[in-house]
């Protein structure tokens, strides 16, 4: 299948949607994504944010995502028939977000690609992903920066920085509601600006973090970066990798770059490697 149109959307926008990607999936899902919880052992109180890294990656079922073909199909066409997966997050948000940038403290995260899955239908004023069209394109417009423009939105201990400069609240911002329903694949480059407004206490949602194979030095360092803080956090639990273990030939396809890094990194420096 052609993805070109798709791909030249992303990298224009910075974000896409793959409507109904994982419909006829969700029962399933759905039953996977709460076992996993439970598995963890911690209750959500619906009070504050319940999260987890390396939530699917621990899931012998939810791993089977990368093996999904539409999932495959559609990442190989984004990224290339040889694209990393670096690990997962699964979540049980609260309420409104602040706008923000993952991993905002680290450089090149326009090479990263975040793939989520809310297993809860949700609205412009239920708590969807907003995004900022083409936030994240740091080429374009001389002195642009993602991390200057999150800073003049996130506060969380002080006034609404928006309402000081702009006038308007941060739910008032110029944005697209990436509008979803469970089964839908929302997507969105990690440097890209993104919040969610009015959503309920228990609005679950897991990701996949990818990237294209590193060809050169530069993509290679980045990668190692990632590897760094999201991987070789002491969260990830190594040991239960049950995503690397329960591989096929072709889903190895999409984790070997990433092992030989860490297995290098843990071997060169293992307390640095670890270190955040």
């Amino acid at each position: 299948m052609d993805f070109s149109k798709q791909k030249h959307f992303l990298e224009t926008f910075g974000y896409l949607v793959a409507p109904g990607l994982l419909k006829e999936d969700m029962p399933w899902i759905e039953k996977a994504f709460e076992a996993a919880l439970q598995e963890r052992g911690a209750a959500h109180d619906r009070t504050k944010r319940t999260g987890y890294v390396a939530f699917v990656d621990q899931s012998e079922r939810l791993c089977t995502l990368l093996d999904h073909p539409g999932v495959e199909a559609l990442l190989s066409g984004l990224l290339g028939e040889n694209f990393n997966y670096i690990m997962s997050d699964g979540n049980c948000f609260v309420g409104d977000t602040h706008w923000h940038i993952d991993g905002a403290q680290w450089g090149g995260l326009s090479f990263f690609l975040k793939v989520g899955v809310y297993l809860d239908p949700v609205t412009r004023d239920t708590g969807c992903l907003r995004t900022i069209p083409g936030a994240h394109r740091v080429d374009y417009a001389p002195g642009w920066n993602n991390v200057q423009a999150r800073d003049s939105l996130f506060d969380p201990d002080g006034p609404n920085p928006a309402m000081e400069r702009w006038g308007i609240d941060q739910r008032d911002m110029p944005s697209v509601a990436m509008e979803s329903q469970p089964g839908d694949v929302v997507m969105f480059r990690l440097n890209m600006l993104h919040a969610a407004f009015g959503g309920s206490d228990r609005r679950r949602m897991f990701s996949l973090v990818c990237c294209p194979h590193c060809e050169t030095e530069e993509e290679v360092r980045l990668l190692e970066t990632c590897i760094t803080k999201y991987r070789l956090h002491p969260s990830y639990e190594l040991p239960r990798d049950v995503m690397r273990k329960t591989a096929s030939p072709r889903r190895m396809r999409h984790l070997q770059q990433v092992l030989e890094i860490e297995t290098r990194l843990l071997a060169q420096a293992p307390q640095e490697a670890r270190a955040l």
